[in-house]
């Protein structure tokens, strides 16, 4: 896999305007019909098809150890750099279904891990504003390993988010007087 890729793929998608998204969208549409696709990734036994934006002799990259659900988001997110982040199913990889905070969590450990810096910050964008809304104090904690033990010690963006958002969002507030 050329290690330029994901920079290269990252830039391309920076360099799309307003008036360029209905070919983004028109490209985004061929890809879930499967109409010119040339590359195929395969998760958790399941294969998808994808536009090669990477050199790859076999056109297969198995991606052994991510989540379908994830993988299908981050698909998602490089056509046109925006993902869900509400799931009703079960994450079959992970036997739970993830809660707003930990896709978004998860989805920040998967650009990072694959280099695509845009969803970084978009999933640090999403965390946020979901701490910024009333959160239940479970859904927070059970973010918390996703936030501290996905990504390396140094990746820090979300790091910073939660203990602030922590101590404001979940003490009681001084009544008014």
């Amino acid at each position: 896999m050329d290690s330029e890729a994901p920079g290269r793929a990252r830039r391309l998608l920076q360099q799309l305007s307003e008036s360029d998204r209905p070919i983004a969208v028109h490209f985004h549409k061929s890809r879930v019909r499967g109409n010119f696709t040339d590359l195929t990734l395969i998760c958790e036994g399941k294969r998808l098809a994808v536009h090669r934006l990477v050199e790859s002799f076999s056109g297969e990259f198995v991606m052994k150890e991510d989540s379908l659900l994830l993988v299908e988001k981050l698909i998602d997110y490089l056509y046109t750099t925006d993902y869900e982040d509400v799931v009703k199913e079960i994450d079959d990889h992970l036997n739970e279904s993830p809660s707003i905070l930990q896709v978004n969590a998860r989805m920040f450990a998967l650009g990072d891990k694959y280099d695509v810096g845009g969803l970084c910050d978009l999933s640090a964008a999403k965390y946020a504003r979901r701490l910024n809304q009333p959160v239940d104090g479970v859904e927070y904690l059970e973010s918390v390993p996703d936030v501290y033990n996905l990504t390396a010690t140094v990746v820090k963006p979300l790091k910073h988010l939660g203990p602030a958002n922590c101590v404001r969002g979940f003490l009681p507030r001084p009544p008014n007087s």
